[in-house]
């Protein structure tokens, strides 16, 4: 069986990577095979299709979330299987299925594989369907409207609610037109939800910050003015725009296995090496963003989450919150930051109106400006945020993480959507009819506004 390094493939979006069979005697892993792995949060039903193409297996992850197989490998002694982007699962042949592990993330569960047609298959999908509806979330319920609430067409706000519940929300939250419509959380309860990859363009409003303040001048900046030890060869040409939007050209770890196990995951990123050159290639990098964060505490003189927190989110009233860190103490830039959806949808309406609060500048104007412009005409990415354009103009400016998590801003209609989901185990990727929400909020609009 190849080792694990062997079967790390290219990280092209989509592309299987197969593995040729080590004998003629290797055990079968083609077909459908269903497995559940469980943490004290979550339910992981994970569906795979494996095929045999000649002398190699090829496949695809089919539920929860679609993807190819980066590779497959199996012979008499196990199973290994590697997804793209995303984490792993390496067994051994036991009774009809396969006895591993799955990783992903910072997920480390034992999982077992069975045929999806058999009848401990059928079972397995059976037991898991009624655990996740004893969990089921509680409907979500307002607790605080805004006057906007009174402005916009509530019936059809009323049907966003009733199919946020059916997707399993736990938070939603709308601004319109500078003003609150309303918050909604589960259960009326308001709760922080780990906002996953949205963490990242929070994360770079600190940019915005250092900007403002004139601790850095320009985005420009070379990081190895920050951080000295990348004063050589192709680190020494990245800049902080190139850690923001992606095309640093740093070494992503995009397997996700060794990033999420470094203590120090600043130092991990500083010592990664250059695998494009800066700027040539746009690419999503979380540990660029470790980085960031690492810079922007730096510049600071203070951690990341610590400026943030004094800068900019006591200014908009946002204390519920938490924010992860590594074992070193560095905070998390790659996902991390715990937030109520509707303080996240404030963090929203403060990037519409350019940076200021209450008549008090925050955030650097121009910074705000550039992140919400696409910053080449390829790719539509802005500074640590994802662009949807009609021709030259900007249609919406939008983030999405893991598990659910989407924040939206329509510049053109002033409106801010957060939509956020809790880990728990009544919450069911695979089933989640949200996932659409950018494209959902952008369609209905029409039907919303007051004009």
């Amino acid at each position: 069986m190849p080792t694990k390094m062997a079967v790390l493939a290219s990280l092209v979006m989509g592309l299987v990577t197969p593995v040729a069979l080590a004998d003629e005697s290797v055990a079968d892993p083609g077909g459908e095979w269903v497995g559940v792995a469980k943490t004290p949060e979550m339910i992981f039903e994970l569906v795979l299709e494996i095929e045999r193409e000649d002398e190699e297996w090829t496949g695809q992850l089919k539920s929860p979330w679609p993807m190819s197989l980066e590779s497959v490998s199996a012979d008499d002694s196990g199973v290994q299987i590697v997804f793209y982007n995303q984490g792993r699962i390496e067994g051994d042949w036991e009774d009809g299925g396969v006895e591993g592990r799955f990783s992903m993330g910072g997920i480390d569960e034992p999982i077992r594989l069975v045929p999806l047609d058999s009848g401990e298959g059928k079972t397995l999908v059976e037991e898991t369907a009624e655990l996740r509806a004893e969990h089921r979330p509680e409907p979500l319920e307002a607790v605080r409207e805004g006057p906007a609430h009174e402005r916009i067409d509530n019936e059809a706000v009323e049907a966003l609610v009733a199919a946020a519940n059916e997707a399993g929300s736990s938070g939603l939250a709308l601004f319109y037109k500078g003003e609150l419509v309303s918050e909604w959380y589960a259960g009326g309860e308001p709760k922080p939800v780990e906002s996953m990859s949205v963490t990242k363009p929070i994360l770079a409003l600190g940019v915005g910050v250092l900007l403002e303040e004139e601790r850095l001048d320009s985005i420009d900046t070379y990081v190895h003015e920050i951080f000295p030890e990348w004063d050589e060869g192709d680190h020494a040409k990245v800049t902080i725009r190139h850690l923001l939007n992606h095309s640093s050209g740093l070494g992503r770890a995009m397997d996700n296995h060794a990033l999420n196990k470094a203590e120090d995951r600043v130092t991990f990123a500083l010592k990664t090496d250059i695998v494009t050159a800066p700027g040539e290639k746009t690419e999503y990098n979380n540990n660029a963003m470790n980085l960031l964060a690492g810079v922007v505490g730096k510049a600071a003189g203070q951690p990341a989450d610590e400026y943030l927190a004094e800068q900019v989110f006591e200014p908009l009233g946002i204390e519920d919150f938490e924010w992860s860190r590594d074992e070193a103490g560095n905070p998390q830039g790659q996902a991390g930051l715990s937030i109520r959806a509707g303080d996240l949808a404030r963090l929203g309406q403060l990037i519409l109106q350019e940076g200021v609060w209450d008549g008090e500048r925050l955030v650097d104007a121009e910074f705000l400006e550039k992140s919400v412009r696409p910053q080449s005409p390829e790719t539509p990415i802005g500074l640590a945020w994802f662009l949807e354009l009609d021709g030259e103009q900007v249609r919406a400016v939008h983030h999405s993480g893991d598990l659910g998590q989407f924040m939206l801003m329509l510049p053109e209609e002033e409106l801010v959507a957060v939509r956020m989901v809790a880990g728990s185990k009544g919450y069911d990727p695979a089933s989640d009819t949200m996932q659409e929400f950018n494209q959902l909020i952008i369609e209905s609009f029409a039907d919303w506004g007051d004009d």
